[in-house]
């Protein structure tokens, strides 16, 4: 008879105990054994339709209409990065939710009188930090609105504008050759690749500067002693500028330049601060470059600097320009 009393407190016990609400069901989910599963999104994909109006092509996407395939495409690339990016949002805070449901569900499962063994709350604050600080350290490597970027791709396509620029400038130019001067010579080939790229979107051919020259190296000294690059971003100057081993330093400046698929022609607007880089170096208002090199060990530290700085808002629409040649030279 004793056991069962027993058995009915606990049981009251349990019953009387307010379960932790569910989140907010944002999403469909399905019970798999003792996981929550996130049903499949229906993913929202927008296409082009096209149409003859009086005997001239109509393309659609979305809601608007275009005269030109190419818009046409470019905004529903655009289209179709946003709801990505939307996805990809959306998930996270389904995932973060789940989880502090499932931690709350794990707490409201201790018995009422225990307490926690150290008296001190769980730190949930590490990620946020951590993101905050990375915006922080991220904002210091920010000069004239342009970021510092640079990635090697494995395989370069050859096929690309940006291809036959690098080889028309590097390709009769080796490690040794460049080296040459204390890098004198690779300084003067990243102005030649530079100006290429600007004559070929309307852009007239930048001016080597000796106060920018002096001003880069400077730069490109501490950055190599100090491995890092602490600028003022309310600079007068626009700024550039990476890290890479020797054997790789001639594309770095064809990296920059390629970033230009993250911009929008057809809003006139970058698409990701990534772009910047490119729109720096065919800012048709700049008009003087300095260069700073510095090698430490096997690596080559890089820092070009715009004078006037590119990259100012609402300026895209008169500084940046498709490319109006069809070839390199």
């Amino acid at each position: 008879m004793r056991p069962y009393i027993l058995l009915l407190l606990l049981i009251k016990i349990l019953l009387s105990y307010d379960a932790p609400p569910l989140p907010p069901k944002q999403l469909r989910y399905s019970i798999r054994g003792s996981r929550v599963v996130r049903k499949p999104q229906s993913i929202k994909h927008y296409t082009i339709t096209s149409y003859r109006v009086s005997g001239k092509s109509v393309y659609k996407c979305a809601d608007k209409k275009f005269h030109n395939y190419g818009e046409a495409l470019e905004y529903c690339q655009f289209l179709n990065r946003y709801e990505a990016a939307k996805r990809k949002k959306n998930s996270w805070r389904i995932r973060s939710s789940l989880m502090r449901s499932k931690n709350s569900f794990k707490r409201s499962n201790k018995f009422p009188s225990i307490k926690s063994p150290t008296g001190t709350k769980n730190n949930s604050s590490g990620k946020g930090n951590s993101i905050a600080n990375s915006k922080k350290d991220y904002n210091k490597n920010v000069i004239g609105n342009t970021e510092k970027e640079f990635s090697m791709n494995q395989k370069m396509n050859t096929e690309s504008f940006s291809f036959y620029i690098w080889r028309r400038v590097w390709n009769s130019c080796n490690v040794i050759c460049y080296r040459s001067n204390r890098y004198g010579k690779y300084k003067s080939l990243i102005l030649d690749e530079i100006n290429y790229y600007r004559s070929n979107h309307r852009g007239d051919k930048l001016v080597s500067s000796l106060h920018l020259n002096n001003l880069a190296q400077r730069l490109a000294n501490k950055y190599a002693n100090e491995q890092k690059l602490d600028v003022n971003k309310d600079a007068t100057y626009g700024m550039l500028y990476a890290n890479v081993k020797i054997s790789l330093a001639r594309v770095v400046l064809k990296s920059f330049y390629d970033t230009k698929s993250k911009y929008s022609f057809y809003f006139n607007k970058p698409l990701s601060r990534t772009a910047l880089s490119f729109t720096q170096i065919v800012w048709t208002s700049t008009q003087k470059l300095g260069v700073g090199v510095q090698q430490h060990k096997d690596h080559l530290y890089v820092v070009l600097i715009f004078y006037p700085k590119g990259n100012k808002r609402g300026e895209f629409q008169k500084n940046v320009f498709k490319r109006v040649r069809k070839t390199f030279l």
